[in-house]
């Protein structure tokens, strides 16, 4: 008998439950990481002319430490969304209104 491919992927996750039991911070520092490469690492790479790589270049750029820490405290807090939603949820939002106060998700052409 062939294996299913949907016994297969029932099989795999049921091994990562197990393993995300016994090691729960394994699956939230990788969830931390990804989205650390998805998100951040293109705001820090500069093109040829010297402006960020990003989805949209219109919007107002920090400079590159402020870039830095308001991205790490809006992934970080993801490492303690399992014991602490709530203060996660917190700092995740005080940061992102820290970020909107100093415009950096605005057009510098249009008011925020």
């Amino acid at each position: 008998m062939e294996p299913s491919l949907a016994g297969g992927l029932s099989r795999l996750g049921r091994r990562v439950k197990q393993g995300d039991r016994r090691h729960p911070w394994v699956l939230d520092t990788a969830l931390v990481v990804v989205v650390t490469l998805m998100f951040c690492l293109p705001d820090l790479v500069d093109d040829d002319d010297g402006r960020r790589r990003g989805f949209d270049n219109s919007f107002i750029h920090l400079p590159w430490p402020a870039t830095v820490a308001l991205q790490a405290g809006l992934v970080l807090p993801l490492l303690w969304r399992r014991r602490r939603p709530t203060l996660a949820f917190a700092l995740i939002a005080a940061v992102f209104f820290v970020q909107a106060g100093l415009g950096s998700g605005c057009a510098p052409t249009s008011p925020c």
